[in-house]
C-alpha cells in the first residue's frame, strides 16, 4: 500500500494531488503497482485518475542500484479532453537512501506532447521518502513538483 501526497506548480497554477495505490512484488528486484489519483487545482477543477506501474530495482556495486519504471495512465479531466499517459523513468540511486533520475512522458490529451523530466528522491527510512520534479513539454508546459509519499 503506497499514499502520495503532490503539491504542484504548472505554469504559474498550484495544485493538489493525493494518491493511493496498491500492489504486490512480483519478484525481489520488481513490482507491479495501481494507483488512484485526486488532484485539485486553485480554482477547483478536480481531476481523477488511475495508473498502473511496472518497477524493476538492478543492484549494482557499492550500494548503487539503478532504478527503471513504465507505466500507462488515464486521466478523466473537468476542464478539456481526457488524458491518456505513457511513460519511462529511471533512476540511478548512489546509495540506498538517495538517487538522480530522468523520465519521458507521452501524454495524449487535447493535443498530443512529449516531456522530460529531471527527478530526485530521498528515503528517511523504508517507509517515507521526499522527492521533487522539473519537467517541460514541447507546448513549453512546464512543471515543478514536491512530494511527499509513505509506504506500509
Amino acid at each position: 500500500i503506497q499514499g502520495d501526497y503532490q503539491s504542484v506548480d504548472v505554469d504559474g497554477v498550484d495544485s493538489d494531488i493525493f494518491v493511493i495505490g496498491g500492489g504486490a512484488y512480483l519478484d525481489g528486484r520488481s513490482s507491479l503497482v495501481f494507483q488512484y489519483s485526486n488532484a485539485e487545482d486553485e480554482f477547483d477543477n478536480t481531476d481523477h485518475g488511475v495508473a498502473l506501474d511496472y518497477k524493476n530495482v538492478l543492484e549494482l556495486a557499492n550500494d548503487s542500484a539503478l532504478n527503471i519504471e513504465a507505466g500507462i495512465g488515464y486521466v478523466n479531466v473537468d476542464v478539456g479532453d481526457n488524458v491518456f499517459t505513457l511513460y519511462g523513468a529511471a533512476d540511478f540511486y548512489f546509495t540506498p537512501k538517495f538517487s538522480l533520475g530522468g523520465e519521458l512522458a507521452y501524454v495524449n490529451a487535447d493535443d498530443n506532447t512529449l516531456g522530460l523530466g529531471i527527478r530526485t528522491q530521498y528515503f528517511f527510512n523504508s517507509h517515507v521518502a521526499i522527492a521533487g520534479a522539473y519537467q517541460i513539454d514541447n507546448d513549453d508546459l512546464r512543471a515543478f513538483t514536491i512530494g511527499l509519499t509513505g509506504r506500509f
